[in-house]
């Protein structure tokens, strides 16, 4: 009976870390951008950060201040959304781009890929 008991509880503790989404450490990145330490990964190439905005926005103005290659540029400000994005241009990373967004308070980190597709030629 003891047994059971035991196997029980530990089939209710591996499930419940199994649904438990993964943290991200504080050296986790997307594709190479920097991702806050006390984030949980929602979907491939997304990140909620359980921060504030103003903590957030200091974490990457020290994270990125005089890397080369890394362009800022704030994207919208309407009520109840703020939204910044960072450019990849030359810096290391397979990321192109990243948008640190704050949706009625919930701060999201989305980052896409580069791209190596080139255009096609204009008939």
């Amino acid at each position: 009976m003891k047994f059971a008991a035991q196997m029980v509880l530990s089939l209710i503790v591996l499930l419940g870390l199994a649904l438990t989404p993964s943290e991200s450490r504080a050296d986790e990145s997307c594709l190479g951008f920097k991702v806050p330490s006390k984030s949980v990964k929602v979907d491939e190439n997304r990140y909620r950060v359980s921060l504030s905005w103003e903590k957030v926005m200091k974490y990457y103005k020290k994270t990125y201040r005089g890397v080369g290659g890394v362009k800022r540029a704030d994207e919208m400000a309407i009520p109840g959304v703020r939204a910044v994005n960072y450019q990849n241009r030359g810096a290391r990373g397979a990321w192109k781009g990243a948008n640190v967004t704050d949706l009625y308070g919930q701060i999201y980190v989305f980052c896409y890929p580069q791209t190596n597709a080139k255009p096609k030629p204009s008939k």
